[in-house]
């Protein structure tokens, strides 16, 4: 199988060109659109990381890798089938 790969960091772009393959549970796809949010092109550490009301909660940043665990994994679960 050829794979096509895109070379951006919107979440919520990549998981659409994904979607015969993931499909979000529910209110994964307001966490996709808040992690979006994370990314920046800036190089100044000011900058880095920030949510529109400023670094994310603890609670937060488990959801953001609790919800990067599950979707690595399944992407190597599709990449080895």
């Amino acid at each position: 199988m050829g794979w096509d790969f895109l070379k951006i960091h919107s979440r919520s772009r990549l998981f659409s060109a994904c979607s015969g393959h993931i499909a979000l549970d529910s209110g994964e796809e307001d966490l996709v659109d808040l992690l979006d949010q994370l990314y920046i092109e800036a190089r100044y550490p000011g900058e880095i990381g920030l949510l529109p009301d400023g670094k994310p909660s603890p609670c937060e940043a488990e959801s953001f890798k609790c919800f990067a665990t599950k979707t690595y994994n399944l992407c190597l679960s599709i990449l080895d089938g």
